[in-house]
């Protein structure tokens, strides 16, 4: 059993290095970096940790003690502030990112490290040490704590992703889905932390049950790894700075039939639709007004979004070039392609969202009544 444990905490080593070294290497470097290879160098002291108990490796665990012991208040905080970094400015983070990490610094200072100089046979008193003899409550607070800010970074997730999609077209949301993995993944293993405390504390169990939480750790780090961390929206360059502020513009009935006009006539006229990176701002600056006033027009004058509004055009030019001869010698996914899509399964979901059957079926159908 030990050597078996052995061997995943040293892969789960490896394969946390291996992220880091991906994060490491991307081209263009953002706060969501540090702040994801922070989370990361976290996961490597708390491995090393489980491995100094398990190998009975005294000053390996004195060292990694002091930073792993509150770690469950730190990486909560540090996972909110890289949900916020990929969509918001650095220079907006730095103030709650002090604000988050406040609990670990004064747990650290009010326990882990008391604790570890009385541990190492320091002569010294500290009276409110008694507490730590509820270190199983301790422990399961820590683990709450941490599976709070786990759930609210992933709601965060999904609100800004529902944003970022009403501003690009090119939006999939397999963009995001390693970061959406990523908080998945954290929330399972806080999970089973949780349930590891509690049957521990109800059962007695006789070993160490926090080896149960470090080896599901290392398989979903292992996952994380293989599945794809240099995917290049897991690090956005560019924040959304979109329609999440509310805006109070309002528009007369002139204004609204101009802009419609205008609008239908840009993309019916030049086709913008076409370009798979094509942006909010790109058909702002065409109609002349700015994205936030764009995007609030679409959404609350027309019910609808940029993202819907451009894949409709986008739908639309597929149905006109499927039935084009010249186009008979492509495939679907081919053609669309060239009517703007990017994606294979965005294409797909969208076009039986949009007409109720697969693309396939579509192109049957029209070849049949020609």
């Amino acid at each position: 059993m030990k050597l078996i444990l052995d061997f995943i905490l040293v892969a789960g080593l490896v394969a946390s290095l291996l992220i880091i070294y991906k994060i490491k290497r991307v081209n263009v470097k953002s706060f969501s970096h540090l702040i994801l290879a922070l989370i990361f160098v976290f996961i490597i002291i708390t491995i090393l940790n489980f491995y100094s108990i398990l190998h009975d490796i005294y000053m390996l665990y004195v060292v990694t003690f002091l930073f792993e012991d509150g770690s469950r208040l730190l990486i909560g905080g540090l996972l909110y502030i890289y949900i916020k970094s990929i969509f918001i400015e650095r220079t907006r983070l730095y103030k709650p990112l002090f604000f988050h990490v406040i609990p670990y610094v004064l747990y650290l200072l009010i326990f882990s490290l008391p604790g570890l100089l009385v541990f190492t046979g320091a002569n010294v008193n500290f009276e409110h040490l008694i507490l730590l003899k509820y270190t199983s409550n301790l422990n399961l607070f820590k683990a709450i704590y941490l599976l709070i800010y786990i759930v609210i970074s992933l709601r965060l997730f999904r609100f800004y992703k529902e944003q970022y999609k009403q501003d690009y077209s090119a939006f999939s949301n397999a963009n995001f889905i390693w970061v959406e993995r990523f908080l998945l993944g954290a929330l399972i293993v806080i999970c089973i932390d949780i349930c590891t405390f509690l049957g521990d504390y109800l059962y007695d169990i006789n070993f160490d049950t926090s080896f149960i939480t470090a080896t599901v750790l290392i398989l979903i780090i292992f996952y994380l790894g293989n599945y794809g961390v240099d995917q290049p929206f897991v690090f956005l360059s560019n924040p959304l700075e979109s329609t999440i502020a509310s805006n109070k513009n309002t528009f007369s009935e002139t204004e609204i039939d101009t802009l419609k006009s205008r609008i239908e006539q840009i993309l019916d006229g030049d086709k913008l639709y076409l370009d798979p990176e094509l942006t909010l701002k790109n058909l702002a600056d065409e109609v002349g007004i700015t994205e936030k006033k764009l995007s609030f027009f679409l959404n609350q004058e027309l019910n609808t979004s940029f993202y819907d509004v451009i894949n409709s055009y986008r739908i639309k030019e597929f149905k006109e070039r499927i039935d084009e001869e010249e186009n008979e010698k492509y495939s679907v996914l081919g053609i669309a392609y060239t009517c703007g899509f990017n994606s294979k399964s965005s294409f797909y979901r969208i076009f039986k969202k949009e007409t109720g059957v697969s693309p396939a079926q579509y192109k049957k159908a029209a070849r049949n009544k020609s």
